[in-house]
């Protein structure tokens, strides 16, 4: 079969015999097509016969043409990777060229975070009287109280909330689902929303939490528009995004003394390393604390 039937069959075989999200199965879907496309660009019809130097050449093509950073390109490769494997064990290929490509080094940016001062700035910049601006200020709320991600917090219905014991249950990556608890305020406010404003927006039945001005289900997209007008309404002094929340809400579960392994479990790492990585925005803090505070001598 052609490179095009075999990525079909690819895909549609990554997606049922995987737990894998829809995000990666279109991540993969971009990431070869584009690779085709090089391929195509330099008359390469098979895949049969590539070698690694084929794929150092578009490696390079992406570093210098396209400016990618490592992250991305190891994304890109992965997405390679896991396809010549499938195409070699269909026999499709004879030689899977990704055998000797190594994933390039990547530079672990600290991921950027709120101060609590800042929360508070963000949460008083809504105006509660108007129903949207309630809506938005308790999206906002939920992503930080419960350091959701976005396509998550998207995802909440109205039977994920269980009011006595004050907790969201999330469907995360995997279709894995965790238990996050939230504070007593944010039950206030999440029944205000459902009982007065969302009742008020629905136009059509579904139970999902959060609804859009035509009244379905809003979208990750709505939500991420939402969440940076807010940080602009509020004058914070850096873009928001809604992980930056999730940010938020790691770095200060840990200033205040949280284990590191309950807070893998709150933010639904599979690895404890992903997690560690706000043991460092801590430390970071810590050393800026002593820089500013520490008498000079």
């Amino acid at each position: 079969m052609n490179k095009e039937q075999l990525l079909e069959q690819f895909l549609k075989t990554s997606k049922l015999g995987s737990r894998k999200s829809t995000n990666t199965i279109m991540a993969y879907q971009r990431d070869i097509n584009q690779f085709f496309e090089y391929l195509d660009n330099n008359k390469i019809e098979s895949i049969n016969n590539l070698d690694e130097n084929i794929v150092m050449e578009y490696v390079s093509l992406l570093k210098s043409k396209h400016r990618l950073q490592s992250s991305s390109i190891a994304r890109k490769l992965a997405s390679l990777r896991s396809f010549f494997l499938y195409a070699l064990k269909k026999d499709e290929i004879t030689n899977n060229p990704m055998s000797a490509i190594k994933t390039p080094s990547q530079k672990k940016s600290l991921p950027a975070f709120l101060m609590v001062d800042e929360i508070m700035q963000l949460f008083e910049g809504f105006d509660l009287s108007k129903d949207l601006e309630y809506r938005n200020y308790v999206i906002v709320q939920l992503l930080y109280a419960c350091g959701l991600r976005v396509s998550e917090c998207a995802l909440v219905k109205c039977d994920d909330i269980n009011f006595n014991q004050r907790y969201v249950r999330v469907l995360g990556k995997g279709n894995k689902e965790r238990i996050v608890p939230f504070y007593p305020s944010m039950g206030d406010d999440l029944l205000h929303y459902i009982n007065k404003i969302r009742s008020q927006l629905i136009t059509t039945e579904h139970d999902y939490l959060f609804v859009s001005v035509k009244g379905k289900p809003i979208s990750a997209r709505a939500i991420q528009m939402i969440v940076e007008k807010a940080g602009v309404k509020a004058n914070l002094k850096q873009a928001l995004h809604p992980h930056m929340l999730r940010h938020s809400f790691a770095t200060h579960l840990l200033d205040n003394g949280a284990d590191l392994k309950i807070v893998q479990e709150l933010l639904g790492h599979e690895n404890l390393s992903t997690t560690q990585i706000y043991t460092h925005v801590s430390i970071d803090k810590i050393k800026e604390t002593y820089k500013q505070k520490f008498p000079k001598i």
